[in-house]
């Protein structure tokens, strides 16, 4: 049996027809949904890519791995399993197709063969990684097999290939909803990005009247269109597994790596930071036709460290106790509908900014650690049910609710930390890295004053020196 991974960067689970989407972004992945098992509630316990793919290699949450942040401090922690380890010393050739170890050296780790087609810089859409991706099935497998591929296509910038930016879009983005887009203009993310992201798009789009590109609809049907392109990708991996003969018996994961936050919801745009779910519900799917019945859907809430877990229980070996995981297998078989994660998922990040988030089917609890520049609240909670798109804050209409929730988290985090032998909460320690560069360009310093700024408490634990957070408070 081979396993494959194609992981897709940046991709939101609610921009797939699979998932409800109502435009045709995705028609060949759906075809794979409807024969395999779609997961509805798949999360990253961390974003963004770097410490995502981290947790899904180690199979352990941020706590366990260290690695908190994007371009952080920290080198995952050496007691944590290693995936592409485990499974070459199972005599699996492994082989990754990504660039990942340009940024961080543990990502070769394990890798038999490490194809990286990118150059710095550059921003080649999924046909260049499946080029080589194609060579080496063609010409190069020896199974059994491991292969991890990963595309970028969804990723900032959206660039798309011209066929299918024009079936996402009709009509002149310069003239059209003019102002939509005037908070990016003001704030964006990169600084480069009007220029040089908007400007390549203006000179491909035809017949345009205005000087720059007003409607933010525009900015969101081209990254359809690369979550079109990147669904052109899995098809082409697909067809080559099955021309080659072996597709019944490769284990096919689909999955994002974290979300996309777009058209400026939360105040975010078109990057992929914050603990709503448009950035960490991402889609997870697998396919086997020889080892999974098809066509079901999993409502229990699963998360990144799974994935380790469940290829390791695959190959009949034990997970070991350092896998925060448990084997999805169960629950794509139907032998159970609930996941150990007891209807509580904990989430955080510490890359634009530092908050925790605690997810359960009802509610989304946020707590930052420190301002961010968005100037959000310290604490945020919303009504799942009710206000599934997050954007209606209900602390201030819901104190007992509120305290009930923070109680929670503070007993699970303290006891998370606990289990891991840590005496502080990294995500109050480490600090931002990437986000530092938005604080300097507004002329604001970091760490950020508090100015009154009431956070809500780091649990205290024994032994434990007081954090920054705490310092400053």
């Amino acid at each position: 049996m081979n396993v494959v991974f194609i992981a897709i960067d940046a991709l939101r689970a609610d921009r797939l027809g699979c998932y409800g989407y109502d435009r045709p972004t995705s028609p060949f992945i759906d075809s794979l949904a409807a024969e395999g098992v779609v997961f509805d509630n798949h999360f990253a316990p961390v974003v963004p890519t770097q410490p995502a793919f981290t947790s899904i290699f180690t199979g352990a949450g941020p706590l366990r791995t260290g690695v908190v942040a994007h371009e952080g401090r920290y080198a995952p922690n050496p007691n944590c399993i290693w995936l592409p380890a485990v499974l070459k010393q199972l005599d699996y050739h492994t082989v990754s197709v990504d660039n990942l170890a340009d940024h961080k050296p543990w990502f070769w780790r394990g890798f038999e063969y490490y194809i990286n087609p990118r150059k710095r810089g550059d921003f080649p859409d999924c046909h260049a990684f499946n080029e080589r991706t194609v060579e080496w099935l063609t010409h190069t497998r020896r199974e059994p097999f491991f292969m991890h591929l990963h595309f970028w296509d969804p990723h900032t910038p959206y660039l798309p290939k011209r066929e299918h930016m024009l079936s996402f879009y009709q009509g002149d983005p310069t003239t059209t909803n003019v102002g939509s887009l005037d908070p990016f203009y003001d704030r964006p993310q990169v600084e480069r990005w009007p220029k040089t992201w908007f400007g390549t798009l203006l000179e491909q789009w035809p017949d345009t009247q205005g000087p720059r590109i007003e409607d933010k609809d525009f900015i969101c049907a081209m990254y359809d269109a690369e979550v079109r392109t990147a669904d052109d990708g899995v098809r082409e991996v697909v067809e080559t597994l099955e021309r080659q003969g072996i597709l019944d018996d490769t284990l096919i994961f689909i999955f994002g790596a974290h979300g996309e936050e777009l058209a400026g919801q939360h105040g975010i745009w078109f990057d992929h930071h914050g603990l709503y779910d448009s950035n960490i519900r991402v889609p997870m799917i697998m396919y086997w036709p020889k080892g999974l019945g098809g066509g079901r859907r999993v409502s229990a809430m699963t998360q990144h460290p799974d994935i380790a877990a469940t290829v390791i229980d695959l190959l009949g070996k034990q997970v070991p106790e350092v896998v925060d995981g448990q084997s999805m297998l169960p629950l794509a078989r139907g032998e159970k509908e609930t996941s150990h994660w007891n209807h509580t998922l904990m989430t955080c990040e510490s890359t634009w900014q530092c908050k925790w988030a605690m997810r359960t089917p009802e509610y989304k609890l946020i707590v930052s650690r420190e301002p961010d520049y968005h100037e959000k609240p310290p604490v945020e909670l919303y009504d799942l049910l009710a206000d599934p798109g997050e954007l209606t804050n209900i602390v201030n209409d819901n104190a007992d609710l509120t305290r009930t929730l923070l109680t929670r988290f503070d007993l699970l985090l303290k006891s998370m930390l606990e289990q891991r032998g840590l005496k502080q909460d990294p995500i109050a320690t480490h600090g931002l890295t990437l986000g530092r560069r938005m604080f300097e360009r507004l002329g604001r310093p970091y760490p950020p004053p508090r100015n009154g700024w009431k956070g809500h408490p780091v649990p205290a634990l024994a032994g434990a020196r007081p954090s920054r957070a705490a310092a400053k408070a």
